[in-house]
């Protein structure tokens, strides 16, 4: 009496937390032989086994067979039911859907009687009560069970943007999503560029993200020179080679050929011009990497290996091959170079290969022209495409001569030039210098110079350079106050000396701009009056070129 009394509680709490299982009304029938054989399906078991085999109910007696078919609800949700019977009926047996046998009904075998209710509740989708039915012995009957359950389902592509269709109608183009579907079998379809994929799709509690790859296929032959080869695509398990049809979706892939120590590897970017076949030579393989240059420069060039082009592969680009002596050329804005390459234990890993010029001079100079324009790097000092680069320059200048020192500085003009595509270019420039307040002769003089240089620059990196050569340097003095000439009395200007100077420096080339430090000795040429004597002088400056 208790357990009657919990299961009525049960029910009546199911049916009122959720009506969303639901009798399909007039869907009750009894069916005949005839119909049975028909109606049930392939793969049914006979009607003549049914009547050998039928189950016996609690008092012993020949039960009635009750098929419960779904609408909106997918047939293995039953495994899920629990069923609750009018008073003086039970369940004999039950056989849920199977793939051999009634796939899309579950089979209940209850007690017979004139007023047979049965109440059917799923945990997801509720509960529903059905009946009263007069159930006769041995006989069979069908009912409809609907789902009216809704729920939002999403869709989404690799790549995204393609129609979907669910059921015949519109749904978007993804990602999108379709709102209140119900649950159960549905027919989805999603064309992209020509590409149409369709496929059924089962809506349920656990099933309400759709994801498909909509990636045009390429499909290629594969073989290996050793039987037995494993084959991997992309890391993962693929069978053993040949295989007359591997299908890759366009995009890149890596294939590797295994058989014992030995892998040989195929990086494939697939597109509608990729390779039908291959087969992997499983030979011993080193890793080669392949560079093309033109003017000095690293390229994306195309690469051809033994006359077979890699796929949307450029330079540069690293290839396992095997041993041996390889015909390897790249071509580049229609320019094209090939090298005999030979790869081994010993041989180098790096294959260079430089492209040729084949322009004159006048269009090289305006292609370097507009490159330059385009870059806007017409007037930079790192540019070594450049004849000419002139500047402005200023500096701070100390000098130690033999009777006294000066902090002073330094304008003037700059200029360099390059030798040809070398490193090697020629640094010059006239500049002026003035000092204030220097202690000479019992007096204050200010130090005005002109000075020189013409120096060889190296250039150690795109920003970076090294210089070293010579500098003429004129010194001259204008006494201000307390200087007396003896016998020949006040003098406004002292004459100096020209000195020569061996001079290096070093400078950082950013663009428009150029830091540089340079220290210079040397001794007197020409001493017009004085004692003369050494020099050092020590500079840093900033350059802007024009």
């Amino acid at each position: 009496m208790k357990k009657l009394i919990m299961g009525l509680l049960l029910m009546i709490a199911a049916v009122s937390v959720s009506a969303q299982l639901k009798y399909v009304p007039g869907s009750f029938r009894c069916l005949s032989f005839q119909a049975k054989n028909g109606d049930m399906g392939k793969g049914d078991v006979t009607y003549e086994y049914l009547k050998a085999q039928w189950p016996m109910d609690d008092n012993g007696s020949p039960a009635a067979l009750l098929i419960v078919k779904f609408r909106n609800m997918l047939p293995e949700e039953s495994r899920k039911f629990v069923t609750y019977f009018s008073a003086g009926c039970n369940k004999a047996a039950e056989e849920f859907p199977a793939a051999d046998k009634h796939p899309e009904a579950y089979w209940l075998y209850v007690t017979a009687g004139d007023l047979i209710e049965i109440t059917f509740n799923n945990p997801g989708h509720g509960a529903c009560k059905v009946g009263p039915f007069k159930l006769e012995e041995k006989k069979i009957y069908e009912i409809v069970l609907e789902n009216e359950k809704m729920q939002d389902i999403s869709f989404n592509s690799i790549p995204g943007g393609a129609t979907v269709m669910l059921d015949g109608e519109y749904v978007g183009v993804t990602p999108c999503e379709k709102k209140q579907a119900t649950y159960g079998k549905h027919t989805v379809a999603l064309t992209l560029d020509g590409l149409t994929k369709e496929e059924e799709i089962n809506v349920s509690d656990e099933r309400a993200y759709f994801d498909y790859d909509m990636r045009k296929t390429h499909s290629m032959s594969l073989s290996s020179e050793l039987e037995g080869t494993l084959l991997e695509v992309d890391g993962k398990p693929y069978g053993r080679l040949p295989r007359a049809s591997v299908i890759l979706s366009y995009g890149p892939h890596t294939l590797v050929a295994v058989q014992g120590n030995i892998r040989d590897t195929l990086q494939l970017n697939v597109n509608e011009h990729s390779r039908m076949s291959h087969n992997f030579s499983m030979k011993e393989k080193k890793a080669v990497a392949i560079f093309a240059k033109y003017g000095g420069e690293n390229v994306e060039a195309d690469i051809d290996i033994n006359n077979e082009r890699l796929d949307n592969c450029k330079t540069p680009y690293t290839v396992n091959l095997p041993y041996g002596m390889h015909d390897i050329s790249v071509s580049y804005m229609g320019r094209s170079n090939s090298k005999r390459f030979k790869v081994g234990d010993r041989t180098s890993s790096i294959c260079s290969i430089e492209l040729p010029d084949g322009v004159t001079k006048a269009k090289r100079s305006k292609e370097l022209h507009t490159a330059d324009s385009s870059l806007g790097q017409k007037h930079y000092w790192n540019n070594v495409d450049r004849k000419w680069v002139i500047g402005i320059s200023a500096a701070a200048v100390y000098k130690n001569l033999v009777d006294f020192s000066t902090i002073g500085c330094q304008v003037g003009v700059r200029a360099r030039t390059n030798f040809g595509k070398s490193k090697l270019g020629l640094y010059t420039g006239a500049f002026y210098e003035y000092s204030t307040g220097v202690n000479l002769m019992s007096g204050e003089a200010d130090q005005h110079a002109f000075y020189v240089p013409a120096h060889l620059n190296w250039h150690a990196s795109k920003i970076f350079n090294l210089s070293a050569g010579i500098g003429l340097n004129y010194d001259e003095m204008s006494f201000t106050s307390g200087y007396s000439g003896g016998s020949t009395g006040n003098l406004d200007y002292y004459c100096g000396q020209l000195s020569l100077l061996g001079e290096v420096g070093c400078n950082v080339q950013l663009k428009k701009f150029l830091l540089e430090f340079q220290c210079s000795y040397g001794g007197n040429v020409v001493v017009i009056e004085g004692d003369g004597g050494s020099l050092l002088k020590l500079s840093l400056g900033l350059s802007y070129a024009f």
